[in-house]
C-alpha cells in the first residue's frame, strides 16, 4: 500500500466527516470515491495522526462547554439571588429608605444601563421604559426549572 506524504484539502474533508461520525459509504459517496479508496485513504499514517488530533480537539471542546455551561448557571443563580435580595431590601420596612433609594439606583445604573454610577450619563425616561422593556423582554424569554436553573431560550 502506497502511503501519501501530505494530505490534500479533500483528505482533510474526509477526515473531518470521519471524526464527527459520519458512516465510512456516506463519506465515500459525498466525495466521489470508492469505499476501498476511502478506507485506504483514512487507514494511512497521515490520515490517522489527523483524525486523532481532530478527535482529542472534539473532547477538548466538549469539557470546556460543559465548564462553561457550569459557571454561566452558577452565575445565573448568583445574580437571581442577587435581585432577591435587591428586592427583599427595598421591600422591608426597617430599612432606611436613603439605603433603598441607592440600591434602586445602583439596580437601574448596573443592570438596566450596564454602566458605574455616572452622572455624565443622563438618561431620559423614555430610555428607562425601554431598557425595562428589554429586561421584560429577556426575562420572557427565560425558562427556571425546578430547582433554580435558569436556562435562556
Amino acid at each position: 500500500m502506497r502511503e501519501l506524504k501530505s494530505l490534500k484539502p479533500r483528505h482533510y474533508e474526509m477526515i473531518r466527516l470521519a471524526a464527527l461520525g459520519v458512516r465510512q459509504t456516506d463519506i465515500a459517496k459525498k466525495i466521489g470515491i470508492t469505499d476501498a479508496a476511502l478506507s485506504c485513504i483514512l487507514n494511512g499514517t497521515l490520515a490517522q495522526a489527523e483524525l486523532s488530533k481532530l478527535k482529542a480537539e472534539m473532547d477538548a471542546n466538549i469539557v470546556e462547554v460543559v465548564d462553561r455551561a457550569s459557571a454561566i448557571m452558577e452565575a445565573t443563580q448568583a445574580a437571581a439571588e442577587a435581585v432577591r435580595i435587591n428586592r427583599a431590601m427595598l421591600n422591608d420596612p426597617l430599612v432606611d429608605v436613603k439605603i433603598k433609594a441607592r440600591v434602586g439606583m445602583h439596580f437601574m445604573d448596573r443592570i438596566l444601563f450596564d454602566r458605574q454610577s455616572d452622572d455624565s450619563q443622563q438618561a431620559s425616561y423614555r430610555d428607562i421604559l425601554r431598557a425595562v422593556r428589554n429586561v421584560e423582554d429577556k426575562l420572557s424569554r427565560t425558562t427556571i426549572i425546578a430547582e433554580g436553573v435558569v436556562i435562556n431560550e
